[in-house]
């Protein structure tokens, strides 16, 4: 009978098309199969449709904007959403907890440091 590997090694490699993406917050729920489906957005302010300026004799633009069209509401840019199964989104969300708790201990040992 062969015996059971006592450990693996992943090794990581990084996809040309790999980015950074900051988010702001997440949106998401359950599909039909059980996977938790976690949908990463930004908010940003809604670019303007239009924007009217007054020229200078040269020119240049005047500030400040004579008239400006937009949409008065905050943009949320969806960026990426993730199928994740129950096990696994449990056990990321527990790693993004223990994360932000070993950042709130530093935050709180540099701060005990600082003289006053």
């Amino acid at each position: 009978m062969e015996e059971k590997p006592k450990q693996v090694t992943f090794e990581y490699k990084i996809a040309a098309n790999h980015s950074v993406y900051a988010a702001t917050g997440a949106i998401g729920g359950l599909n039909a199969q059980g996977q938790v489906i976690v949908n990463f957005f930004n908010d940003r302010a809604a670019i303007p449709r239009k924007q009217t300026h007054a020229l200078d004799e040269k020119g240049g633009l005047i500030m400040p904007l004579l008239h400006e069209e937009k949409k008065g509401s905050v943009i949320r840019d969806v960026f990426v959403g993730i199928s994740l199964p129950p096990g696994v989104a449990k056990a990321t969300g527990q790693w993004l907890i223990n994360l932000a708790d070993q950042f709130e201990k530093l935050l709180s040992s540099s701060s005990q440091k600082e003289p006053n």
